[in-house]
């Protein structure tokens, strides 16, 4: 069986065994795929020997497992103690709030029937999150408010958006902006409010969210950075931005970090965080780039 379409299967065992009446329309809703797919899910199930049980109209269930599967069953579903156990270790762990929140949501994704979603989702009640989320699930347009934006040059203005995708941890979010006809990532520490609109989707063919690099740029443009990091670097980059380990190498030079970056910004930025720490190799985009913004700063100061 595909990837894709063991993954649906083993979402819909979960929502068909969990204690709540989920309709084949709401699951052809969560799982992202046709009502005829969940029917014909549901055949296959019952041809692995699963008994699946019509309970209400449109409302199925199943109510016994294949002899053998006894395992698979307590694999999939956690006790209240280990979701408790669960919880203490995401609190525990040295890792960025963003890590600890995708690897929370994508839990949270498979197991939304069972106690652990209120552990896992906490951050999805927000005021500015669960809007957008019931917006992608109605699949319409919001207003967001006052949002300061770096291509404004962080003005505040009003944007009608379609949002479509989150990522790190519901801190940022693919929207598809109808004035401007373009996918942009809104980062929600930039929203003052958030309003569901009535107006449906309009734009949902032209919705796709772009590359993020692993200092979380995002943008068409591609740059390839090469920086030589001491070990107090390496440890702060790797705590900070977790995909960076992909991308790190040891030689006779030391640390290196050699990847490609949609944006120079935030790379800069830790660059200068940590000037004593980095030497910049053979990325003279990356080095023009903060010395503009060095110039920049100091211009700025000097002004006053």
């Amino acid at each position: 069986m595909e990837q894709p379409k063991m993954e649906l299967m083993l979402q819909l065992m979960k929502l068909l065994s969990g204690g709540k009446d989920i309709s084949i329309e709401q699951l052809s809703e969560l799982l992202s795929t046709s009502p005829r797919n969940i029917y014909r899910y549901i055949e296959t199930l019952k041809e692995s020997g699963f008994v699946v049980k019509k309970v209400r109209p449109n409302v199925y269930k199943i109510v016994k497992m294949p002899v053998g599967t006894s395992r698979l069953s307590s694999s999939m579903f956690f006790s209240r103690e280990e979701i408790k156990f669960l919880e203490n270790l995401f609190k525990d762990a040295d890792a960025s709030y963003s890590l600890k929140c995708s690897t929370r949501n994508k839990l949270a994704s498979i197991y939304e029937t069972v106690d652990i979603a209120p552990y896992l989702s906490r951050k999805s009640d927000s005021p500015k999150v669960k809007p957008i989320l019931d917006a992608i699930k109605q699949k319409r347009q919001v207003l967001i408010r006052s949002y300061r934006s770096e291509r404004a040059e962080g003005a505040r203005v009003d944007l009608t958006v379609e949002p479509y995708e989150f990522v790190t941890g519901y801190e940022k979010v693919w929207v598809y902006d109808v004035k401007s006809l373009d996918n942009v990532l809104i980062d929600l520490s930039r929203v003052l409010d958030v309003e569901i609109l009535d107006s449906k989707w309009s734009f949902a063919k032209n919705h796709n969210a772009g590359h993020l690099d692993i200092f979380g740029g995002w943008g068409d443009d591609k740059y390839i950075i090469k920086l030589q990091l001491s070990d107090k670097a390496v440890d702060i980059l790797q705590r900070e931005y977790p995909t960076s380990s992909a991308y790190l190498t040891k030689s006779d030079e030391g640390n290196i970090l050699e990847v490609s970056v949609t944006s120079l910004e935030s790379a800069a930025r830790f660059c200068i965080g940590l000037s004593k720490e980095i030497t910049i190799i053979d990325s003279p985009e990356l080095v023009a780039y903060i010395q503009s913004y060095i110039q920049g700063y100091l211009l700025f100061y000097l002004e006053k």
